[in-house]
């Protein structure tokens, strides 16, 4: 949901895509920086702790952006700035959470069954979130969007603190230091060869293919002249495979076969983002009528616009 709105926000206001660009690398560059490192500190630390400090830390970042908006106070510094703070929570977060994940289920029978629901859930928000979004942001206005977000979080703690989790044992041993740790932890995963492949792979799909992301406002907006509603769908609509994906996976993991499954996937993706690329605006299409199109505070048929320097 805050994707969604955040993106909309930003290119409402400024109209660059550049702007939507640099918002995304600054929310994402944060991840492969902390993420190697936060890896190593939550095998020394209590990973259920992590988890709900980075919890809290991402329902503040929710509500700052909410005082933002509704205070007037949107400057695409302070955005850019929230982002890469959010980007730094996640990166610690998807580190502890994912190791955590082990701990959540006795004995290993479960523990694919329980990977593949983790995914089934984390990719179901994919296809439900941005939706919910998309028609908040056109009813509403981003600044609710981030508020009612900020709000959820409060039933992720609630669901967290309920949970009875063993004490982290204690290192005997004095730890390595982090450097060395993570150079071992690299020299396993470069030096295993599936785990290397699927590295590489999810390098390349993710340099060359999730960037079309950043640019969904502007295939909404200036594309197919539609609003954040249609945003919302462009969203939504990335999420329908993966959880298709997601759910046959339990059932087929035993079949032969899944390199070719893999391949023949990424294939469809670069298809898919070639087609992506070649629409175009349909003929006689003008876009969005300014009636009706709210701005953040609320105020009916007004837009504003603002530089990069905020002005």
């Amino acid at each position: 949901m805050q994707q969604v709105a955040l993106g909309w926000l930003v290119y409402r206001l400024t109209s660059s895509p550049f702007l939507l660009g640099l918002l995304t690398f600054a929310a994402l560059f944060p991840v492969l920086v902390v993420s190697p490192f936060a890896g190593v500190w939550a095998d020394r630390v209590s990973r259920y702790r992590v988890v709900i400090a980075t919890q809290v830390l991402a329902m503040v970042q929710a509500f700052a952006l909410a005082a933002l908006v509704f205070t007037d106070s949107v400057h695409i510094g302070y955005l850019i700035a929230l982002a890469a703070f959010l980007g730094c929570v996640n990166g610690t977060e998807v580190a502890a959470r994912q190791s955590f994940l082990v701990e959540m289920v006795e004995g290993t029978n479960d523990l694919p069954s329980a990977i593949a629901l983790n995914s089934s859930i984390f990719n179901a928000s994919r296809l439900i979130g941005p939706s919910i979004a998309g028609g908040l942001v056109a009813w509403i206005g981003e600044g609710w969007v981030f508020f009612w977000n900020g709000i959820s979080y409060l039933a992720v703690l609630a669901a967290l603190l309920a949970m009875r989790v063993a004490p982290t044992p204690r290192r005997a041993d004095p730890a390595e230091p982090v450097l060395h740790t993570l150079a071992a932890g690299l020299r396993y995963a470069f030096g295993f060869v599936p785990i290397r492949n699927v590295l590489l792979l999810l390098m390349g799909t993710s340099l060359v293919g999730y960037p079309y992301i950043a640019l969904l406002p502007v295939f909404a907006r200036d594309v197919l002249g539609g609003d954040a509603r249609t945003l919302g769908f462009l969203f939504a609509s990335g999420g329908l495979g993966a959880v298709t994906g997601s759910w046959r996976w339990p059932r087929d993991r035993a079949r032969a076969g899944w390199v070719r499954i893999i391949a023949a996937a990424v294939g469809v993706v670069g298809l898919s983002l070639i087609g992506f690329g070649l629409v175009r605006k349909p003929s006689g299409c003008a876009g969005p009528s300014v009636r009706g199109r709210r701005r953040h505070d609320g105020a009916p048929g007004r837009q504003q616009h603002v530089t990069a320097d905020g002005r």
